[in-house]
């Protein structure tokens, strides 16, 4: 009986020691109990069909955000199927990164017809958001979350570099990530080794990894490097194809502006006509508890978005891109 007294003794002095010697862990442990709780979550009612996500550093500046620091503009796309055998009303949970000091959320949509901002929710280290329709048993429901933050290395060198990690919390069946680098970088360096690579026809390099049945707690690490601030030679380069502008006979760059202006005053109808019916709730458009500000930061990161979909598409090039891409952020000033 006194052996086991001691025993006991001696269990809670190693817990205690531990706890202060390691605090990291605790917060570790108490992370990993929360994934817990979110496939628990996901594995009996939700089944995740496949996730995208995609990289782009260095790609636009948020509002507010510092000039000189570099940021990660993460874009996760993600299919959800309802898995029960009842409607599911609650929270959806994606990871995102709380802890890092620059994080700053940029939007979450319903992505089954357009692409919609609703209503959302920070929590450590999570987004949620409540689906603005029942998602009903066997039925696909498809979202979009974008955010900023700033994973990079502080480095008194010209390369920039980063590590992307990402635990999604829940099992996936398929995950395929893009790491898109500005035309203008050099001495690009990837690990792992990309899965797949292509260069878009506007001069982007696109780096792929692909990942099948992938268990809620494991964990994708990727280290990025690369020589350059894309952000400030293509301003550079920018102001050179400015002054050659108009020696060209024929620029097309200016009959792109010319057709995505037309493309903007068409998507700008569309909102104004969504923002007017938004008080009905017709179900299109999630409009409670978010003030008219708020709405108009969300139609202008779906703007933004539009832009870098023509990019990534190749559409438009890097210069033509950040040309509009300036032009709307003056416009919301």
């Amino acid at each position: 009986m006194r052996l086991n007294y001691i025993k006991c003794i001696l269990i809670m002095y190693l817990i205690v020691t531990l706890s202060l010697a390691f605090p990291k862990s605790s917060q570790a442990l108490q992370f990993l109990s929360q994934n817990e709780l979110n496939y628990n979550k996901f594995n009996y009612e939700l089944k995740v069909e496949s996730l995208y996500i995609q990289l782009l550093p260095e790609i636009e500046k948020p509002r507010n955000w510092d000039k000189n620091k570099p940021n990660l503009l993460v874009n996760i796309s993600g299919d959800l199927i309802n898995n029960s055998t009842s409607d599911f009303n609650d929270y959806i949970y994606i990871p995102v990164p709380t802890h890092n000091s620059q994080f700053t959320m940029g939007t979450v949509s319903e992505t089954q017809k357009g692409k919609i901002s609703t209503v959302y929710e920070v929590v450590e280290n999570y987004v949620r958001w409540q689906p603005s329709n029942s998602i009903k048993p066997g039925e696909k429901y498809s979202f979009t979350v974008e955010y900023h933050y700033n994973p990079f290395f502080d480095s008194d060198s010209n390369k920039n570099e980063f590590i992307f990690i990402y635990t999604p919390g829940f099992n996936v069946e398929q995950l395929n990530i893009d790491v898109y680098l500005p035309q203008y970088v050099t001495e690009e360096k990837l690990l792992p080794q990309p899965h797949n690579y292509f260069l878009i026809n506007n001069g982007i390099n696109v780096y792929s990894y692909s990942y099948s049945i992938l268990d809620y707690k494991t964990a994708i690490e990727l280290y990025v490097q690369y020589a350059g601030v894309g952000y400030d030679v293509i301003n550079q380069t920018r102001e050179i194809s400015n002054n050659d502008f108009f020696y060209s006979s024929i620029n097309y760059d200016f009959i792109g502006i010319i057709i995505f202006g037309l493309i903007l005053l068409i998507i700008g109808f569309a909102v104004i006509t969504l923002s007017s019916n938004s008080k009905i709730r017709n179900n299109n458009y999630v409009n409670s508890g978010r003030d008219l500000e708020e709405q108009e930061y969300d139609e202008v990161q779906l703007r933004k978005a539009d832009l870098r979909r023509l990019l990534i598409q190749g559409k438009i090039n890097e210069d033509t891109y950040k040309s509009l891409l300036d032009e709307e952020e003056h416009s919301n000033k």
